[in-house]
């Protein structure tokens, strides 16, 4: 319901309550007892028919929503698995050798001496 609407029905019951007032002061609080009691019966099947449908557009929003959160976790998983296919591509991660110990580890040995002439020095060793 909006403002404007909201603000109609509070004033016909602020003026219903005013009218009542005066009258309980005119005649006396009998007033308030004699009031005229409404003999309709509610239309169960208009009302039966918006608490269905209120409840259907809210089943519908919370669907929309789940698929909503669904979609985003997706992407999630898929930015995921973009950086460790990113990360395994750049090499960050070292191979290491079997059993070797140090920082050349990775190279397999014999290593040659550095040199101008690394065959010279071996041969004189």
């Amino acid at each position: 319901m909006d403002l404007e609407t909201e603000n109609r029905i509070a004033a016909i019951l602020m003026k219903e309550a005013a009218e009542l007032r005066r009258q309980a002061e005119k005649d006396g609080v009998s007033v308030y007892l004699n009031q005229p009691k409404p003999k309709v019966r509610p239309n169960s099947r208009f009302l039966t028919a918006t608490v269905r449908g209120v409840q259907q557009a809210n089943r519908a929003v919370e669907i929309n929503e789940m698929w909503r959160v669904r979609q985003k976790e997706l992407e999630l998983d898929d930015r995921l698995k973009d950086r460790s296919k990113d990360q395994r591509s750049n090499g960050a991660r070292a191979k290491r050798g079997r059993g070797a110990v140090g920082p050349r580890m990775d190279e397999t040995g014999p290593y040659l001496p550095r040199g101008p002439n690394p065959k010279e020095e071996l041969l004189t060793t």
